[in-house]
This record gives C-alpha cells, sequence and structure tokens, in this order.
C-alpha cells in the first residue's frame, strides 16, 4: 500500500497557491460555449482559412508569372484590370498556360 501522506501535503501545497492566485485576482472565469457559439467558431476559423489560402494562390502566380518574365504594371493588384490582363495572359508553353490557368 502507498503513503499517502506525501499526496496530503501536494495537496496543501497546491490550495495554498490556489489561494494566492486566486486573492491576487490572478484567475478568471472560463465557461464552456454553447453549440451556436462553437459553430460561430467554427465558421471564423474556416473563412480566415479561406483567406489564407486565397492569399497563398495569389503570391503563387504572382511568383509563377515573375519567372515567366511578366509583370502587372497597369495599376493595382487584383483589381478588375489586374484580372483581365491574368485571363487574358497566355504562357510561353502549353504547360505553362495550364499551370497559369489553374492558378488564376
Amino acid at each position: 500500500m502507498k503513503d499517502t501522506t506525501l499526496f496530503v501535503g501536494m495537496d496543501v501545497h497546491k490550495e495554498s497557491i490556489f489561494v494566492s492566485v486566486l486573492e491576487a485576482g490572478e484567475l478568471t472565469v472560463v465557461r464552456v460555449p454553447s453549440e451556436q457559439e462553437e459553430s460561430v467558431r467554427d465558421l471564423v476559423r474556416c473563412r480566415e482559412n479561406l483567406r489564407e489560402d486565397i492569399l497563398r494562390e495569389r503570391h503563387r502566380l504572382l511568383r509563377f508569372l515573375l519567372r515567366q518574365g511578366r509583370r502587372f504594371s497597369a495599376g493595382g493588384r487584383w483589381t478588375l484590370r489586374h484580372w483581365a490582363w491574368l485571363r487574358s495572359h497566355t504562357a510561353c508553353d502549353r504547360l505553362g498556360r495550364r499551370t497559369c490557368d489553374r492558378l488564376a
């Protein structure tokens, strides 16, 4: 059989730490979110992931075009004019065109 006096001492020590932290006002109330709140959180996480994916794909497309020696200089990126330029863009070879179509 184990000696439980060691564990009792540890519990008393933890309790004194807990009391001092509580008295210092360093504890905050935590609650379990409702199903509706968790659904909204999931939706926000999904939206953030999609935004990151779009940004990553946009960077990938721009880097691909830069490697082809093509740069858009007629205004800001991702405007209607920029999208039209991307769609009208023809790559040097068929594989490059397929890559550009996939990324755009």
